[in-house]
């Protein structure tokens, strides 16, 4: 029974900079939720958008599509009115490299996390000192790396965002 009243404290002690940066996410994302290519989630610490591979880059490239670039700047326009680390993270599945370029999944990871880094400090919205990148390769996989979808799923890049302080419209004067 101790544990029920653990999980309601819990969930009472969310930041609120942590709910007010989702809540700014998810509206200023929503036809991208919607639609699948991304995904927006947060814990007591930290507030994550998930990206999948099919939304970021082609197969085995650091390029990003096209229709990144726009999403990102959304992303930029929101994070600009906030503190707090910004680490991006690029995954993989298990399965070896197929490319000379890359030596490893950890490379290719790595790679990708640089290539949202570079293109959410491009516009100097957001300080470069606070936003890095990291190669996780096939750790921490959201399913089993058992069938192709699955393996799809692992495939991602992550925007987390620690430790938020937003400013509050409401109460700016």
């Amino acid at each position: 029974m101790l544990e029920e009243p653990e999980k309601d404290e819990a969930i009472s002690q969310i930041d609120p900079n942590i709910d007010r940066l989702t809540e700014n996410l998810v509206d200023t994302l929503e036809s991208e939720i919607l639609s699948n290519a991304l995904s927006v989630s947060y814990d007591s610490s930290k507030v994550v958008v998930r990206f999948s591979e099919a939304t970021t880059f082609p197969s085995g490239s650091e390029e990003l599509k096209d229709a990144m670039f726009p999403i990102l700047e959304k992303i930029e326009g929101v994070l600009a009115d906030c503190n707090g680390e910004v680490v991006v993270s690029g995954y993989t599945d298990n399965l070896p490299v197929n490319s000379s370029r890359y030596r490893s999944n950890w490379d290719l990871s790595a790679a990708r996390a640089v290539s949202v880094v570079h293109q959410l400090v491009f516009n100097n919205k957001l300080d470069a000192n606070r936003v890095s990148a990291a190669g996780r390769a096939e750790t921490n996989p959201l399913a089993p790396n058992d069938t192709a979808a699955n393996r799809a799923k692992n495939r991602r890049v992550e925007i987390s965002v620690f430790n938020p302080k937003c400013e509050d419209e409401e109460w700016a004067f």
